[in-house]
């Protein structure tokens, strides 16, 4: 195999004139100029394939529609206190189905306490006996008893009868009682709210 001989950079002859009319050849080198460099080209993004279009990764994610991935997991079930992970029916114990005829009747016991002039009587009985598995009609009759009672009681007799319920046995659900018909009350709209004090 023959050795590889480097080419050597052209001779370009030149020539000097002296005084005495003489000239002399010199000879001198040139070296050759080094290749322009190529312009930079960015790389294209590698492509993905979707059914028989080629889209680039930044087409792929611009047109894919965050709105409908991001929720792709339900965060709720990983939450322990989530109601999704327990029956929330268990939270509270089954109340029994209380009828229409047996909301009449304890309107009509609470009415004949009033007409006794027994208040805080009339007030406890119904708060005892709420009505909250039943027919709307027999819940809308009970309310409208207990609204009866509140707006037989004088306003000055009010916070006494409250805080002596509050204190017998049994007084702190039965005036909670009372609060959840207060608020079924005012949220029902087109009522006439009676003038009551706390």
């Amino acid at each position: 195999m023959l050795p590889t001989i480097a080419a050597s950079p052209p001779q370009l002859p030149l020539t000097q004139h002296h005084d005495d009319g003489s000239i002399i050849a010199i000879t001198t080198t040139t070296s050759p100029r080094p290749p322009a460099a190529a312009p930079l080209v960015p790389p294209e993004p590698p492509s993905i394939k979707e059914g028989s279009k080629a889209m680039s990764i930044q087409q792929y994610h611009t047109n894919a529609s965050l709105s409908d991935a991001w929720r792709t997991i339900n965060i709720d079930a990983l939450t322990e206190d989530s109601s999704a992970n327990f029956d929330v029916s268990t939270l509270a114990p089954p109340q029994p189905e209380t009828t229409e005829d047996e909301v009449r009747q304890i309107s009509g016991q609470v009415r004949q306490l009033l007409r006794g002039g027994d208040a805080e009587g009339a007030l406890r009985g119904a708060l005892d006996t709420p009505v909250y598995n039943g027919t709307d009609a027999a819940k809308d009759a009970h309310l409208q008893t207990i609204i009866e009672v509140l707006q037989s009681i004088k306003a000055s007799d009010m916070s006494p009868l409250l805080k002596s319920i509050y204190g017998s046995p049994g007084g702190s659900e039965a005036l909670d009682v009372l609060m959840k018909y207060m608020h079924v009350y005012h949220s029902a709209p087109s009522r006439e709210e009676p003038q009551l004090t706390s």
